[in-house]
């Protein structure tokens, strides 16, 4: 097969070969648009592309045994005369079915495209920014076969998630002829979000590109899918878990009561995917799988009540609250929690909150818990909320409250990090193995560190950036040996430059049992940077 181009835009034209095997012998045949003759097995599509005034690449065949080829349509055209009393609406997908088929496999007689069995309907895409409708009737063309169709309904879904579906009576037939218009004229005045109830969904679900859905009841085996641009809002309904397709960026709208239950990850964000998360109401999962797994992909939460708990088991696996790329928290809470397993608790996987990027918090609670309450392999900001982090364990857990690889800023809301099991060697805030720098420019800190740790800094070993302090209040407490401010108890602990100005409101420090210095060493034979405190700072 060859595929030819013409540029002409009358009824006649040369067409010139452009790819493939270019047919020289008789007899000839030809399909428009190259791609309906689907590799020998001629198929109408099952989507067609809205064109303004006219068709999109209405399929057409021509055969003869010489190239003057005279195409044919091989199909109707239904013409749609569509309008809404509804102000501002623009249409973003039409999907026309009926007890006949419209797309699927076809033979040709008389010219015409036959379809033998099967309701496979057609979708014209309109595009993501639709095409307005109003009091008077705007028209889009279809190409469909030629049939005798009932039981025809037509569903129209608008660019802001709104959906309508208008069924012919069933004594009513609409006829199409090859090569010829149809009009049907339909007024959609009761645009309005459909409910779905899942409980009628079998094991998979999936929300269309840039459409609207509200999902109601429970089908616990029932997995969604939401494609890019879609809204999906879970209505007091329970579902097995969701899926986020690569590259899209989806929205989950929370209203009542909705729970995750079933699957390896509960929300499972595939690469460079984007969740957002709203609404009053809440998301609840618990069971041993993690809650989010992304590590490619992006998590914003702006409102709504979130729980994810992931469970562990003796020696066994566990699973991380989530894992993501960038985390954004703008408001609502959240409330995760890793794996408590006793052994392996350490294990990076089983974080509360684990960010292979930066992880942003303006608002909202955010109470988190696991190996590490939270992580970032790159920055952390939290600039307002209420964050409560905590790493523990039940054995072996050494891990911080809270831990940056790069720079963590504080300048405002609430944040409480702790390392609070008794065996632990870790911060509240900072890392027993490495952290970047620490800066505080405001808000409420309290950080305690675990046995060993200090409050801000690092463990019994590890590496700490600079420590500055500039604003807000802030207690500190190390734990056994530990600085409040600086290294934990061990010699190899390293910390970088500690500065506190006299622009804080309050740094209150206790250090831990036996340790050498409140702010600095824990250790005497750790190694601290130079240790500035302003005069004029309040430091008690």
């Amino acid at each position: 097969m060859g595929t030819y181009h013409t540029t002409s835009t009358s009824a006649t034209g040369d067409f010139t070969f452009t790819d493939g095997t270019a047919v020289t012998t008789p007899d000839y045949e030809a399909w428009y648009p190259t791609s309906i003759y689907n590799a020998g097995t001629p198929t109408l599509p099952a989507t067609q592309t809205y064109a303004a005034g006219n068709i999109a690449e209405a399929p057409m065949y021509a055969t003869g045994s010489t190239t003057d080829l005279k195409f044919k349509n091989l199909c109707g055209i239904v013409r749609l005369e569509l309008s809404t009393s509804l102000s501002d609406q623009k249409v973003r997908r039409i999907v026309v079915s009926a007890n006949e088929p419209m797309s699927g496999p076809f033979t040709i007689t008389s010219d015409a495209a036959v379809i033998s069995s099967g309701t496979a309907g057609v979708t014209l895409d309109c595009g993501s920014e639709g095409v307005a409708i109003g009091s008077s009737p705007t028209s889009f063309y279809i190409a469909v076969p030629e049939n005798n169709y009932t039981g025809l309904a037509i569903t129209l879904w608008t660019t802001g998630g709104l959906t309508q579906t208008l069924t012919l009576k069933s004594d009513k037939t609409v006829v199409v002829s090859r090569s010829s218009i149809t009009p049907v004229t339909l007024s959609f005045n009761n645009l309005a979000v459909q409910p779905v109830d899942i409980a009628e969904e079998g094991a998979a679900l999936t929300i269309p590109a840039e459409t609207y859905a509200t999902l109601t009841g429970t089908n616990t085996s029932c997995v969604v899918t939401i494609e890019d641009g879609a809204v999906v809002a879970l209505s007091d309904a329970a579902i097995a878990h969701i899926e986020v397709p690569a590259g899209a960026e989806a929205t989950l709208v929370l209203d009542g009561a909705n729970t995750l239950n079933n699957g390896n990850y509960r929300i499972n964000l595939a690469a460079n995917s984007l969740l957002t998360i709203r609404g009053d109401g809440s998301l609840f999962s618990s069971d041993r799988v993690q809650g989010v797994n992304g590590s490619n992909a992006d998590l914003v939460i702006e409102s709504g009540t979130v729980t994810l708990l992931a469970q562990g088991i003796d020696q066994g696996t566990s699973y991380g609250g989530i894992t993501v790329r960038n985390l954004t928290v703008n408001g609502g809470s959240l409330t995760t929690q890793g794996g408590a397993n006793w052994y392996y608790g350490y294990d990076d996987s089983k974080n509360g909150i684990y960010a292979y990027g930066n992880i942003v918090i303006t608002g909202g609670e955010v109470n988190t818990n696991g190996a590490y309450g939270m992580r970032a392999q790159g920055d952390i900001t939290i600039s307002g909320g209420t964050v409560v982090a905590k790493g523990r364990g039940e054995r072996y857990t050494r891990n911080a409250g809270i831990s940056a690889a790069g720079t963590l800023t504080i300048s405002g809301g609430s944040v409480t990090a702790t390392s609070n099991d008794t065996s632990n060697d870790s911060p509240g805030i900072g890392d027993r193995n490495s952290c970047g720098d620490i800066v505080i420019t405001g808000g409420e800190v309290t950080a305690i560190g675990g046995s060993n740790g200090a409050g801000i800094g690092t463990g019994a070993t590890g590496t700490c950036g600079s420590i500055r302090i500039e604003g807000g209040t802030v207690t500190a407490t190390g734990g056994s040996g530990a600085a409040a401010i600086g290294t934990g108890n061990g010699s190899a602990a390293k910390c970088g430059d500690i500065t506190i100005l006299s622009t804080v409101t309050l740094v209150t420090v206790t250090p831990g049992t036996g340790a050498t210095a409140a702010i600095g060493q824990g250790h005497e034979s750790s190694t601290v940077g130079t240790v500035t405190i302003e005069t004029g700072a309040n430091v008690a």
